[in-house]
């Protein structure tokens, strides 16, 4: 196998098989998120939101790919690709897309990395994405850009859920 060829992970992923899938997981976290007792269950939560969401990112790319789709959702998000992108072009180009149009999908982005490598190099660390465990219910501020203030972790995902249905839908992927 060449270096770098792509191969169907997904019997290694407990039986999600879709993005539709990933969009149900994420709507369980933030049901998960809404009954938390603790303050360390909240910031578990936030991640495990922050994480999916940014993720779906990935499995909506490969889906695209897998179906040959790629020109009509470039074209019904007015982006501009190479005919002949990879994969990895066409998620990339997701990934920018939705951290710039959403403030919640560039929150989502600093905290699933942050969250899965600790460290970041500095020039992919948004200094203005911080959260907070301080308080009963774990906040996410991101200031500059559409900034959304002492966002709570529910409230943050519900916002994420929403962006994400919304792109699903422009794109023509199912969500339910």
């Amino acid at each position: 196998m060449a270096k770098g060829t792509d191969v169907d992970a997904r019997s290694q992923t407990f039986g999600v098989e879709s993005s539709k899938e990933m969009i149900a997981k994420l709507r369980w976290e933030i049901d998960q998120a809404k009954q938390r007792k603790y303050l360390e269950e909240s910031s578990f939560c936030g991640m495990n939101i922050a994480w999916t969401a940014y993720h779906v990112l990935d499995w909506i790319a490969a889906e695209l790919t897998a179906a040959g789709r790629w020109k009509d959702a470039i074209a019904s998000l007015g982006l501009t690709l190479k005919d002949n992108c990879s994969t990895d072009d066409g998620r990339r180009a997701l990934q920018d897309f939705a951290i710039n149009r959403s403030p919640y999908m560039q929150a989502a982005e600093q905290i699933a990395n942050a969250s899965k490598h600790r460290d970041r190099r500095a020039q992919n660390f948004d200094y203005g994405v911080v959260t907070s465990n301080s308080h009963p219910d774990v906040r996410i501020v991101v200031s500059g850009k559409g900034s959304l203030h002492g966002s709570s972790i529910p409230y943050f995902g519900e916002a994420l859920l929403q962006w994400l249905t919304d792109f699903m839908d422009q794109i023509g992927l199912p969500t339910k």
